[in-house]
């Protein structure tokens, strides 16, 4: 786990308006920033995407600048994940 990966944030937001503002201000900070619609469950996440060394510090502050950012507009960090280094076959 010292070698970079994609790190993917999960940020939950209340609606459309909300999920282009927080996209905007994740990709202002360097990160590759989506939004995706849940049509089941009727929620919004904004998916933040980073290439970094995913140690524990790094993981926590790339959160805490999400949650920060999206608080004013009604969002919050909702959980990361990655593939890793996974090679295309």
């Amino acid at each position: 786990m010292s070698a970079p990966m994609v790190i993917d944030f999960f940020v939950a937001v209340p609606n459309t308006e909300a999920a282009a503002s927080v996209s905007d201000l994740a990709a202002a900070k360097g990160y590759t920033a989506r939004t995706d619609f849940d049509k089941e469950s009727n929620t919004w996440t904004v998916v933040c995407s980073r290439r970094m060394i995913p140690a524990y510090a790094a993981i926590v502050d790339a959160q805490a600048e999400l949650d920060a950012l999206s608080k004013p507009h009604s969002g919050m960090s909702d959980g990361w994940g990655s593939l890793g280094n996974m090679k295309a076959s």
